[in-house]
């Protein structure tokens, strides 16, 4: 994807303070997702935990994936967490989403992925949407999804 592309209009997103239960007021972006409608990023979290521990990532490029994901997923059926994947340019970044107080998901962490792909790609049998089908998976994909990576790990272990 290009620079220019990046810069997309951040239209869904919109900034308010909050209570927290500490007492304090809290800043927090609020995010229309591409599968939830109220995703919240603490701004405290975004500063202290997100740019510390991953500098690759900006606001511009959370609400480039959170918005227009190519792969939505969970890593099990009972998994609370969503997983946010895109690829833009050379470069593919997660955002690991979670239930929140007051019925919304908030962002937990956001990260660039490096080679261990392979890694992730294995618990991808929860997949909720992908943008090359613009829908989400039946249980059918999701099991020849899982039987088709489940192959390919075996023969990976095999080649040791």
């Amino acid at each position: 994807m290009k620079k220019a592309e990046q810069t997309m209009s951040m239209s869904n997103l919109s900034f308010f303070e909050e209570q927290v239960s500490s007492g304090r007021r809290a800043t927090i972006a609020k995010i229309k997702a591409k599968l939830h409608d109220k995703v919240v990023l603490y701004m405290s979290n975004y500063h202290q935990h997100i740019r510390t521990h991953h500098p690759e990532m900006t606001m511009e490029i959370i609400y480039c994936v959170l918005t227009k994901p190519d792969e939505v997923y969970r890593k099990s059926r009972n998994s609370k967490e969503f997983y946010y994947f895109k690829q833009i340019g050379d470069v593919e970044y997660e955002v690991i989403i979670a239930p929140s107080n007051y019925s919304r998901k908030a962002v937990v962490t956001a990260y660039s992925v490096d080679d261990g792909r392979f890694v992730f790609d294995q618990h991808k049998t929860w997949c909720r949407y992908r943008y090359a089908d613009n829908n989400a998976f039946t249980y059918e994909d999701r099991m020849d999804l899982y039987d088709a990576i489940t192959r390919e790990y075996e023969t990976l272990l095999s080649c040791g």
